[in-house]
């Protein structure tokens, strides 16, 4: 297995694109990857997002809601901090184009993740609807200062931890399961790159760092 190097981002923050820069100068790697399926890449570079109702009408009412409000809240804290969100995600395929590298799409699909969430009881569906609608959008939006920055690893932590505990499938779908996939697309990668460089969102790095220190079954 080659050398991976992992870039903790954030989605949101200006710094994390110029991190992933700078990373991809000194280290010279022979692919880049970024935590983006193939679909979401292709709405990225084409600006375009799905209808409301056609989420709503391809996810259903539930999961369809997470969504839109998840998508909301990342928009309305790009707009505070004028920036596009997933900045870091196009610093990593900007940075392979220009080293005319490849790139590689590591995350599992946005439409099985969609089909994962449905498995969530309704219980934590109405806990995860309390805590976006009345507490996470506008704490954050409150705090840009934290936000326009990558958070230091104490921060993700117990912010993973607090997932874990309060919303423990939700954890599971967006953070466990995704972390398996994109643990194992990287190992796979680095069998063919050698330096890999990986752009990962803060909260997915110390998952896949573990994962990678295990044996990977293909």
């Amino acid at each position: 297995m080659g050398r991976i190097i992992l870039i903790s981002t954030s989605h949101v923050a200006q710094d994390s694109a110029k991190a992933v820069k700078l990373m991809v100068e000194r280290e010279q790697p022979q692919c880049i990857a970024v935590e983006l399926d193939p679909l979401r890449y292709q709405a990225m570079e084409a600006g375009i997002e799905a209808p409301k109702r056609e989420v709503l009408r391809s996810f259903g009412p539930a999961v369809g809601s997470l969504l839109l409000i998840l998508r909301y809240a990342q928009k309305k804290i790009g707009r505070k901090l004028g920036v596009l969100a997933g900045i870091d995600m196009r610093a990593g395929v900007d940075a392979a184009r220009e080293a005319k590298i490849p790139v590689a799409f590591i995350d599992q699909d946005i439409r099985l993740t969609a089909l994962r969430l449905r498995t969530l009881p309704r219980r934590e569906f109405l806990r995860i609807f309390g805590y976006l609608l009345f507490g996470l959008p506008a704490a954050l939006i409150m705090k840009e200062n934290i936000i326009e920055q990558v958070p230091d690893q104490p921060t993700v932590a117990e912010a993973m931890a607090f997932m874990k505990l309060k919303l423990p499938n939700l954890h599971r779908v967006l953070v466990e399961e995704r972390n398996r996939t994109m643990a194992q697309r990287l190992a796979k990668l680095s069998l063919r790159y050698d330096p890999l460089v990986a752009v990962v969102g803060a909260g997915h790095t110390e998952g896949i760092k573990k994962l990678l220190a295990q044996p990977i079954v293909a």
